[in-house]
């Protein structure tokens, strides 16, 4: 069995006339293959960018998906058949998140048509060929049965849905995204593009900014230590800014960069979280 939970732009719907001719994303929240219960897949497809009109995209280097482990302690070790779970995507101009139980999972940047066009959502459960099935036997179903997959429920895979809600951001919301990790070697210059939104670009203030023991900033045209808290200033007019950093010979953790928003009003705002690995 395949319940899913998934959106497709706003231009991808079956009556569409030139739905044949345009380009359209895909947004996977969940692909729950029941085969494999202890987790879920989440994916993101580009569709048609070869088509007119032309996008200017390359669309391999645009899709991708993750694969989501519940059999952990974020969420109480509760597999897909097992109960309930509460999953949402939040899209951004720039960068598009994904959630189970109000814990992030992963994020990519936002694909084109998904900011332009908006998206509807799906949910459906289907008969997979993902796990098990030969389409060359004569009796398909004779592999059916996946070591620890959900034919221990009885060969039975039900899809309940409790509730959907849909938000959009209130107006005016004040929005700095990055990226979640940087690949942080000993010796590296460590680039940090903190993005902002149309709200965001109007303010002045100072990113308050912390890493890892031994790391420097770049200010100016040098390196300088941090001391516990740096402030790097951001000006209005930018829709997004680069913190870069020199990490130290002798890095070899794994250890989290925070940086802090602050406006000139003395307003802060979520702090971005990036794991240097």
């Amino acid at each position: 069995m395949w319940p899913a939970f998934w959106t497709l732009t706003a231009n991808g719907y079956v009556q569409n006339p030139d739905m044949a001719n345009q380009p359209s994303d895909e947004l996977d929240i969940l692909e729950g293959y029941m085969g494999t219960p202890s987790g879920y897949q989440i994916a993101w497809h580009p569709w048609g960018y070869d088509k007119a009109p032309d996008s200017g995209y390359d669309a391999s280097k645009l899709g991708g998906g993750f694969n989501a482990n519940l059999d952990t302690p974020a969420f109480n070790n509760i597999n897909l058949a097992m109960g309930f779970h509460t999953l949402g995507v939040y899209i951004t101009k720039d960068w598009t998140y994904y959630y189970c139980d109000n814990v992030e999972v992963t994020r990519h940047p936002t694909l084109p048509y998904s900011w332009q066009y908006g998206n509807y959502f799906i949910i459906n459960a289907a008969v997979s060929d993902h796990y098990g099935i030969s389409p060359n036997s004569s009796d398909p179903f004779e592999n059916f049965d996946v070591p620890g997959g959900f034919t221990r429920y009885g060969n039975e895979s039900d899809t309940y849905v409790d509730w959907v809600r849909v938000y959009q951001d209130a107006p005016d919301t004040v929005r700095f995204e990055s990226v979640s990790s940087v690949k942080a070697l000993s010796g590296d210059i460590v680039r940090v593009k903190v993005t902002r939104n149309e709200t965001a670009a109007n303010l002045t203030g100072t990113y308050q900014v912390e890493a890892p023991a031994g790391w420097k900033i770049m200010n100016g045209d040098q390196f300088v230590d941090l001391n516990g808290v740096y402030d790097a200033a951001f000006a209005a007019g930018a829709s997004s800014d680069t913190l870069t950093f020199l990490v130290p010979n002798d890095y070899t953790e794994t250890s989290n960069i925070r940086i802090t928003p602050v406006s000139s009003a003395n307003t802060s705002y979520a702090p971005l979280v990036i794991s240097a690995e």
